[in-house]
């Protein structure tokens, strides 16, 4: 039996939905701006050789997003931004991060710093 591939809209819905709980569990109290570097810090993990090919592979990685959980609830804000963020990516939109930031440091309802290298000795940019 042949299974069909999912459809882009349900592929975009899906993956929203694994974006929105990514920052529920890491930036749900961070700006917008820094809400969105989460969102495009996934995406260059995508784009990564590092990391699977997936969003849904990269939200669902094990040991990778704090706070991160499959029972996460979304909210209705964290989805909308996801799916504005997936749709300038496959529009080839602006970014808030460059593409080589994969990791970030976070402590709290501060500003975020992602990093071009998983230890400091890479290049940072801070979202406020």
């Amino acid at each position: 039996v042949a299974v069909a591939a999912a459809e882009p809209a349900e592929t975009r819905r899906a993956d929203a939905e694994e974006m929105a709980r990514v920052v529920y569990g890491t930036a749900l109290y961070n700006s917008t701006e820094a809400q969105r570097a989460v969102m495009w810090c996934i995406i260059n993990r995508v784009e990564s050789p590092l990391y699977p090919d997936t969003v849904a592979e990269v939200c669902q990685q094990p040991s990778q997003w704090m706070g991160y959980s499959a029972d996460t609830p979304v909210i209705g804000q964290l989805y909308d931004l996801a799916v504005e963020v997936l749709e300038a990516w496959e529009s080839g939109g602006a970014r808030n991060l460059p593409e080589g930031c994969l990791w970030f440091d976070w402590n709290g309802n501060e500003a975020i710093t992602f990093r071009t290298a998983f230890d400091s000795s890479g290049n940072d940019w801070r979202v406020e």
